[in-house]
Order: structure tokens, then C-alpha cells, then sequence
């Protein structure tokens, strides 16, 4: 009786990422859906080859990755991470910028910025203006919970016995010297 030894030789798997079309449509996807977190001045076209440029780097930096989907993981979360880091990076610029221009105009003596439209002098003198009431109808219908509130309608009520806006805002608020809150906010701002 022969004995025969059997050896496995355990094979290597080689796998190299390759920019296919998996790769090609989750990036035309996710670069159309978050440009506007970029620059505008870099078109679909070039966030594609950056995109490319990406996998290629992450495809030279990690060798060892030899599972598919562990590197589908990398890539999306890689060019995620620019992405974030990009729009904050906007985000702080443009708030520097708004804070110069905000220092810039307080330089500035007022009577050179009054007729500007970025001044908010003329709406606050405006809303100060307001009568008590007026002020306590603006700031109602400013905030989301009363127009949620103002938008449920009662139970089985008929069309014709409904409230209107301003019967509701006089009787909930308890107005007295106004009966048309919502016209006097309006001819207030227009004229």
C-alpha cells in the first residue's frame, strides 16, 4: 500500500483595481449629486478625473487590499471626505469673507451705507417702529410651530364656518384694536 501525500499549495489571489464601470457610475453618480460642494468653477468633467486620480492613488497606496468591496469602501469614503473637506473649507472662507466685509462696513461712516441694500438698518428701524401688537403678530407667524398650529383644521367643521387667518390670529393672540392683522403687516411694509 503506497501512501500518496497529498500537499495544497494555497493559491494567491491576485486582484488589482481596475477603474471599471462599477467604479466609473457610483463616481458620475456621487460627483452629479454633491458638485455643489466644490468650487463652481470645476466642472463635471474635471471633479471626474480628480476622481480618477484618487482611485489611482488609493490603488498605489494600498497594495494589500485584495477584496473588492473593501476597496469600493476606501474609494467612496475617501472622495466622501474631500468633499466634506472641501465645503467646510468653503464654508469658513465665505464666513471670513462675510466677517471682512462686516468689519469693512463698520468703517465705514453710515450715512455712506444707508441706501445699500445689505443694510439691515432700515428693516430693524422699521421693525422697532411696529405697534406692540403688530410686533406680537410678526414674530407669531415667524416662528414654525404656531403656522403648524394655524394649519389644523377643526374636526368635521363645514368650509363656510371656518376661521380666516386673522379671525384666528385675533381671537388666539386676543387683539383688540385690530381685526385685519395680516393687511396691517402688509400696508405697513409697502408703504
Amino acid at each position: 500500500m503506497s501512501h500518496r501525500s497529498t500537499v495544497c499549495v494555497r493559491q494567491r489571489i491576485v486582484w488589482r483595481p481596475e477603474w471599471n464601470e462599477t467604479f466609473e457610475s457610483w463616481t458620475k453618480y456621487f460627483v452629479s449629486s454633491n458638485r455643489w460642494r466644490r468650487e463652481p468653477y470645476l466642472d463635471f468633467d474635471d471633479l471626474m478625473q480628480e476622481a480618477r486620480e484618487l482611485f489611482y492613488k488609493l490603488a498605489e497606496y494600498y497594495p494589500r487590499i485584495i477584496d473588492p468591496p473593501h476597496f469600493m469602501s476606501i474609494y467612496k469614503r475617501s472622495i466622501q471626505n474631500i468633499y466634506h473637506d472641501h465645503a467646510r473649507l468653503r464654508r469658513h472662507f465665505m464666513h471670513n469673507l462675510e466677517l471682512g466685509l462686516m468689519a469693512e462696513e463698520a468703517s465705514t461712516p453710515p450715512e455712506e451705507r444707508i441706501g445699500e441694500v445689505t443694510n439691515p438698518g432700515y428693516m430693524v428701524t422699521l421693525l422697532n417702529e411696529l405697534p406692540n401688537e403688530l410686533q406680537l403678530v410678526l414674530t407669531t407667524l415667524a416662528t414654525g410651530r404656531y403656522r403648524l398650529k394655524l394649519k389644523k383644521h377643526g374636526k368635521s367643521i363645514p368650509l363656510r364656518e371656518r376661521e380666516s387667518l386673522n379671525k384666528k390670529l385675533c381671537r388666539t393672540l386676543g387683539l383688540q384694536t385690530t381685526t385685519d392683522p395680516v393687511g396691517d403687516l402688509y400696508r405697513f411694509f409697502t408703504t
